[in-house]
């Protein structure tokens, strides 16, 4: 993704990792800091999109007169009235816009599929799934990024194969914690069986993803989510843990309705009283409709995870996104 910027990409393949990664780097290249992602970047699922108001975001100058993104995952279930909407934008789209399209395995079908493959072909990007000698190649490279290139026989990087991982979230993870290993070793070289098994992130320990979730920290709430999945965590469960979460809140702002939050209401809910302080500030930021909105969003990550073909990872991605905007905005009165 070198050189200038197409007014629209598609993005689809069966390899989910690579296309977050591409959507990562747009990212990197439009959105010039954190601070401005709430003024410069908007994220859509596909079936809930209205084409028509989605032109008109695409063709409203943004704050600082700077580039805007605008993601539309699961692109591929545009309704047919929609894809004729950005399809008539497509044809004389604004120059301070850039809009994703991300798809399933296939490219998608549709008229503005169509239309943006014959008048953008290059940036109609497929990412498909990688076979064992290109995924061994893969991870040869990581691991000489990664300062494993001397220190681990090709021998112990093939054997992270072995174990039927087909998650590249997961190989590179397992990555990372051999030069955690290789750091403790007096001659920094493995070239037999590794004494250990790479360990799952215990569920008990859920806090450190919706500990930052609640702060509103997203890079690091994006980092955690990936480790989790990486080590075979199952979606579901960690939207059930972030549901958890919320549902706290509400009880939470329920409660300092009525009255004082005692400790024995915190032991009631399993909310360790220490961070009393922390939970009462965020309940208190949040109005009843912030509130709702967000359980809206864990319903809808909820059926997408059951029935979207897209990799789990960009619907908790999704969500995720949007709980810490809600956060981190300014109390709603």
């Amino acid at each position: 993704m070198k050189g200038d910027l197409y007014p629209f990409y598609v993005l689809f393949g069966k390899e989910g990792y690579f296309v977050r990664q591409a959507v990562a780097r747009l990212k990197e290249r439009i959105l010039p800091s954190q601070d401005l992602h709430e003024l410069l970047y908007d994220s859509f699922y596909g079936p809930e999109v209205n084409g028509a108001d989605l032109a008109d975001l695409c063709r409203t100058m943004p704050f600082f007169e700077r580039s805007r993104l605008v993601l539309v995952w699961d692109a591929d279930k545009l309704k047919e009235t929609d894809q004729k909407e950005i399809r008539r934008y497509a044809e004389d789209p604004a120059p301070f816009t850039c809009m994703v399209l991300v798809a399933g395995e296939g490219f998608p079908k549709g008229e503005l599929f169509a239309f943006l493959k014959d008048r953008h072909a290059g940036a109609c990007l497929e990412f498909p799934g990688l076979k064992r000698a290109q995924c061994l190649s893969w991870l040869e490279k990581r691991a000489r990024e990664k300062g494993l290139g001397a220190q681990v026989s090709p021998a112990i990087i093939e054997g992270l194969l072995s174990g039927g991982q087909v998650s590249l979230e997961a190989l590179e993870n397992q990555l990372e914690i051999l030069a955690v290993y290789v750091q403790g070793l007096e001659d920094r070289r493995i070239k037999e069986s590794l004494p250990f098994a790479f360990p799952e992130i215990s569920l008990d320990q859920a806090y450190r993803l919706t500990d930052p979730l609640l702060r509103g920290q997203l890079p690091n709430v994006l980092d955690i989510l990936n480790r989790f999945l990486g080590q075979g965590v199952s979606p579901l469960i960690l939207l059930s843990r972030i549901a958890w979460e919320i549902r706290r809140l509400w009880q939470i702002k329920e409660e300092m309705e009525r009255g004082a939050i005692t400790d024995s209401f915190l032991r009631s809910i399993r909310v360790q009283p220490f961070k009393k302080a922390e939970y009462t500030s965020v309940a208190r930021r949040l109005s009843w409709g912030s509130l709702g909105r967000i359980f809206l969003a864990l319903g809808e990550t909820d059926r997408l995870l059951k029935s979207s073909r897209l990799d789990p990872q960009l619907h908790l991605e999704g969500l995720c996104e949007r709980i810490a905007r809600v956060v981190t905005a300014r109390s709603e009165h």
